[in-house]
């Protein structure tokens, strides 16, 4: 049985608050998913699915990390905004 992927709460918050992300609504605009999605991966009562990891990894990664998520995944654009 495969283990649960789990959000690392502490260091989710402190990159988004260096970013002035400083609510969850704003925290799952920015990443494209609805409120609710990121309060319970933010709780640990769900997983992140894969729209919310790439999501997560688009927004708080570097230039590079997002580059190549570009380069490899064809992913729709979601209204992001930072």
């Amino acid at each position: 049985m495969a283990h649960p992927i789990k959000l690392r709460r502490d260091r989710f918050e402190r990159r988004a608050h260096a970013l002035g992300l400083d609510t969850q609504s704003r925290q799952a605009a920015a990443i494209g998913t609805n409120e609710t999605t990121h309060s319970r991966v933010l709780a640990g009562e769900r997983s992140p699915g894969v729209r919310y990891v790439l999501g997560a990894l688009h927004l708080l990664g570097d230039d590079k990390t997002r580059k190549l998520i570009s380069e490899l995944f064809d992913v729709p654009t979601a209204k992001r905004s930072a």
